[in-house]
């Protein structure tokens, strides 16, 4: 009995084909298998098989010949007995497409273009293919014509830029499902462009028009982007486990430069990160790897005996700092990178400090936990759970110089590290379950007298959101109690700056607009009856002032709730059910 298997129980590697009647005969190559059968359409009878040259796809019959793309070369079969009558092996950089055609088959390479005899397997002819400096991935054959496709960008056409839009309305969409966009979070000089994926298409487009730039294939999906003087550095996953940066000019599409980092996604404590023009990494043999994102070349290579586990990395201070919970040891390791040197500070010894005690170490079978780490200029903060009979959440300071460590913050709730603060959750009183809200005491790293407290709503510990120091919050209705409602609280002055409700809206959010501003976000679709809308609602925070709503079009074109919304500069972006759509903002 055949039982089919789904794709992740299959152990074969073949591409399978829809089977071929010639005569009586039935010749089969199932997905799940790399095996090769002929069978008797009449009867079901086996009539031979063949696995040993491994087929892949079944290219045709010819001249009582079946004729098998392999896993090393073109194969003839005899249609009759299953017994191979003629081989030829691929040719150097063979692009894995081979197809049939007339008597012929034809495949190529990165620089040529081959055609086979398929009744005797003797090559007939070679042509050199164009020299356009761009790496092949897919070779077709389409009637008389060969297409070739490769990693250089497609410039477009200067008369593609689209028309103006009023205020609102939509500017362009991508009808896909699987579209990702990236975009430079931190430089001015980057934030007109925007990063597009979409069906294996990736785009550059200007932000404030959505004029497509360049557009190129590629494979896999990228997982990352950073955005670094001009380049988009593309971050794609190969073989599993390994990591390769391109280098795109934003410009022009063209790749700068390639850097393959190897077992940076393996798991087991592997972590890479970027600050700066540097990015760093640790793969989950310890190995460790400092490379200059202008150059892509890599600058510096490190190793340490084996400490595979949990880590928390990032860069203060000059160094490169990696907070590790090894799982095969039990306590916590800090090791401090000093790029100056390239030696490693805190292999030797594991973290000692706890309650500030030097003797003791952050040990997991004595309850330690670490939770959180944020690296400043000079000290080392973070978060550690301890359960020593009752449990506790401690914040810490580590001092680089000399590595000292001091109990800043204790609670019985969990703490949230947002730099330079600390929230202390409490225990929830009855007046916080009735509002849904937790009491959270406020202290400062660098300021001991400070202290400050808060009702948040509950979303709020799982959705920490800190901007211009102020804490913003959005806190869900509550039947006869409050509407949806959005409010930004001042954690210098320790006073509120604003409060946006509204007593229609389906969905309410916020998204920092620079500096010191915020856009509310609010819309409804289906309330009673009424028309839905989708506004946005600009404040300051230092004023507290909030600027004319702009409506968009948004259920005009669309019928499902948004999945994800962001803001590029002057550009909205949200995606919905199966596309992603853009918005130019007057503000």
């Amino acid at each position: 009995n055949y039982r089919p298997f789904s794709i992740n129980q299959m152990i074969a590697d073949s591409m399978g084909t829809a089977p071929l009647l010639n005569g009586d005969v039935l010749y089969c190559l199932p997905r799940d298998s790399n095996t090769l059968y002929a069978i008797d359409s009449w009867t079901g009878e086996l009539l031979w098989e063949s696995f040993l040259p491994l087929p892949k796809e079944i290219l045709g019959i010819r001249a009582g010949r079946i004729l098998v793309r392999g896993l090393t070369g073109l194969i003839a079969f005899d249609a009759g007995n299953g017994r191979v009558l003629w081989e030829v092996p691929y040719p150097e950089d063979f692009l894995r497409q081979a197809y049939l055609q007339g008597s012929s088959i034809y495949l190529a390479t990165q620089e040529k273009l081959y055609r086979y005899e398929a009744e005797t397997g003797i090559e007939r002819e070679k042509r050199d293919l164009p020299n356009e400096k761009s790496t092949l991935f897919h070779f077709a054959l389409l009637g008389r014509n060969a297409y070739l496709v490769g990693d250089q960008p497609s410039p477009m056409d200067s008369k593609q830029v689209l028309a103006p839009k009023g205020v609102g309305e939509l500017l362009w969409e991508l009808p896909a499902n699987d579209a990702k966009a990236f975009h430079s979070k931190d430089l001015d000089l980057n934030k007109s462009k925007l990063i597009l994926f979409h069906n294996e298409v990736l785009s550059c487009r200007e932000a404030s028009s959505g004029k497509i730039l360049w557009e190129k294939f590629v494979f896999p999906a990228p997982v990352e982007v950073f955005f670094n003087e001009g380049k988009a550095i593309i971050a794609f996953v190969k073989k599993s486990h390994d990591l390769l940066l391109e280098a795109y000019d934003l410009e022009k599409g063209t790749i700068e430069w390639k850097l393959h980092l190897p077992r940076l996604r393996s798991g087991h404590g592997s972590v890479y990160g970027r600050s700066g023009k540097y990015f760093y990494g640790r793969d989950n043999t310890d190995g460790y790897v400092l490379a200059d994102l202008d150059t892509g070349e890599v600058l510096m290579r490190n190793r340490v005996s084996r400490r595979n586990g949990q880590v928390k990395p990032g860069f203060g201070g000059g160094r490169v700092h990696f907070m590790i919970i090894p799982a095969y040891r039990t306590g916590l390791q800090w090791l401090s990178w000093d790029l100056a040197r390239n030696e490693f500070v805190g292999e030797k010894e594991p973290l000692r400090g706890v309650d500030e005690d030097p003797s003791k170490t952050f040990d997991r079978i004595m309850g330690n936990w670490l939770e959180d780490a944020y690296y400043g200029d000079e000290f080392c903060y973070f978060v550690n759970r301890q359960d020593q009979g009752k449990r506790e959440y401690v914040a810490y300071r580590a001092s680089y110089e000399d590595r000292t460590v001091r109990v800043v913050a204790r609670s019985p709730g969990i703490i949230k590290l947002k730099a330079p603060y600390f929230f202390l959750q409490q225990d929830q009183s009855e007046t916080n379950k009735k509002t849904r809200t937790h009491t959270w005491k406020i202290r400062k790293a660098d300021d001991p007298k400070y202290s400050h407290t808060l009702d948040l709503s509950h979303s709020w510990a799982g959705q920490s959101l800190i901007h211009g120091n102020c804490a913003l919050e959005v806190r869900t209705p509550v039947r006869n109690e409050n509407p949806y409602f959005v409010e930004a609280h001042d954690l210098v002055s320790k006073k509120p700056i604003f409060r946006h409700s509204s007593e229609e809206a389906e969905r309410m959010g916020i998204l920092t607009a620079g500096p010191d501003r915020v856009i509310i976000y609010e819309y409804k679709r289906n309330n009673r009856g009424t028309e839905p809308y989708f506004k946005l609602i600009p404040y300051n925070l230092v004023s507290g002032e909030c600027k004319l709503p702009v409506k968009l079009d948004y259920w005009s074109s669309s019928k499902h709730n948004p999945h994800h919304i962001q803001l590029v500069g002057n550009l909205l972006l949200v995606r919905e059910h199966q596309s992603l759509r853009a918005w130019n903002l007057p503000f």
